[in-house]
This record gives structure tokens, C-alpha cells and sequence, in this order.
């Protein structure tokens, strides 16, 4: 029987990160970043999240090619502008569909957003502004998590759905909420908080019809319009961003 020499295996080594490069462009009188980062794609595109703006491309660019691809991008982002749900420079949000100037306060060694008033009774303690922009997304989140919370027991009852569904948030770009049957679980996309009630109890309806019917069968959609008579235009609303 011949020896076998068994090979040392070689530590696996960790991911490395994609290296990104940020620029800063004036769009629409208002400073914006935008990432580029070299993809293995045949093609460039942009990916816009309520974080980020980047740009994937197959090379490495020169300046020209950059302007180009702004040029060719820039609709989409200022559509993108248009549809923030919060402007640090200009210092407003909006929440259900409402517009908000904010403002923060310091009282002895704490901090706190004295407009709008619903927001007054949380503190914090650093007011550096990435911090601050960390802080107010954390509390909108919160405020809307029990909103959104409170509506869904609401519906469920006049749905006559005989459970509870658990309610949470993620950062979804490609669906506005999911609803896990099995798992009694439904998950909404944080970038809801933005928009009128009307039309977040639209998404609400359509994602709890998906206790009676798992797919998108006539079925389905007879019980969202019976209970949503609106919902396409709502859903117009919608996915072009309009909050209210």
C-alpha cells in the first residue's frame, strides 16, 4: 500500500473588501456623494439605497468617463433627491406622509430634538453630526415600528385574521413588505416611514391578503380591493415616491 502524503491546508484567508472611491458632485444646487467601485459586470449601472449612491463599472475611469456616467445616471438621481426621506442640510423629514423641520436642543449634558414635538422626549448625549444623523434614523424607525405595529393589529381584526402577525423592519429595496406565512411574520421596508397613511395601510393590506393567498391569484386581489378599493393608485403613488 503506497504512502499517501496528505497537503497542509492553507488558512482560508478573509474576505477582502471592495475597494470603493467617493466623489462629490452638485446636483440640483445640493451636495451629493456618489460611489463608483470596478465590478466584474460587462456594464455599468447604479444601485441607489435610502444610504447610498454607487455606481458599478467594468474599468478603472478617467474623469471624463466619470461626468459621463453622471450624466447618463442623473435623473435617476435626482429622482432619488427628490424622494429623500430626510434632508440633513435643510433639516426636515418626512413621516406618514408629513413634512418636518427638526431641530435639537441641549439641556445640561444631554441633547434632544426640541422640534418636532413627538420626537422631544428621547436624549442623547454626542451631537457630532454623523451621530446625529444615526440618531434620528434610529428614532424614526422606532416611532414608526409602533405605528406600523398598532395598524396591522387594527387591519387584522377588520380582515378577521384569527392570529398576530410578528412586525418588523429591514432595509428592503426590492419589495415594500413580506409576509412569511409559515413563520406568522411579516417584514416591512424601513423606507416606508415616509409616506401618507393612506398609502402605507395599502402595502399593510396587501401583505396580510397573503394570509388567506400565498400567491397573486384573482383571488388574492379580491380581497385587497375589497378592502382597499384605491390600491392601485395608491401603489402609483407609491413606487413614483410621492409621500403624500
Amino acid at each position: 500500500m503506497k504512502n499517501s502524503i496528505l497537503k497542509e491546508k492553507k488558512p482560508l484567508k478573509p474576505p477582502t473588501r471592495k475597494k470603493e472611491k467617493k466623489y462629490l458632485f452638485e446636483i440640483e444646487n445640493q451636495k451629493v456623494e456618489v460611489f463608483f467601485r470596478i465590478s466584474k459586470k460587462h456594464f455599468c449601472t447604479l444601485k441607489i439605497t435610502s444610504n447610498k449612491i454607487l455606481v458599478l463599472h467594468n474599468k478603472t475611469l478617467q474623469e471624463k468617463e466619470i461626468e459621463t456616467l453622471l450624466k447618463i445616471f442623473s435623473e435617476n438621481i435626482k429622482n432619488h433627491l427628490k424622494a429623500q426621506r430626510i434632508d440633513f442640510d435643510n433639516l426636515y423629514f418626512y413621516f406618514l406622509g408629513q413634512k418636518y423641520d427638526y431641530q435639537i436642543a441641549q439641556k445640561g449634558q444631554s441633547f434632544y430634538f426640541s422640534k418636532p414635538t413627538f420626537l422631544s422626549k428621547y436624549t442623547f448625549r454626542n451631537n457630532e453630526e454623523e451621530k446625529i444623523k444615526d440618531k434620528l434614523k434610529e428614532l424614526l424607525e422606532r416611532e414608526f415600528l409602533k405605528y406600523l405595529t398598532s395598524k396591522v393589529r387594527y387591519w387584522e381584526k377588520i380582515m378577521e385574521i384569527n392570529y398576530e402577525n410578528e412586525i418588523a423592519l429591514r432595509e428592503k429595496n426590492s419589495t415594500w413588505g413580506t409576509n412569511y406565512i409559515k413563520q406568522k411574520k411579516i417584514i416591512f421596508s424601513k423606507n416606508l416611514w415616509a409616506f401618507s397613511q393612506e398609502i402605507i395601510e395599502s402595502v399593510i393590506i396587501h401583505e396580510l391578503s397573503h394570509c388567506f393567498w400565498g400567491d397573486h391569484s384573482k383571488k388574492f386581489w379580491a380581497i385587497v380591493y375589497k378592502f382597499c378599493p384605491d390600491y392601485q393608485i395608491l401603489t402609483k403613488k407609491l413606487n413614483k415616491k410621492e409621500f403624500n
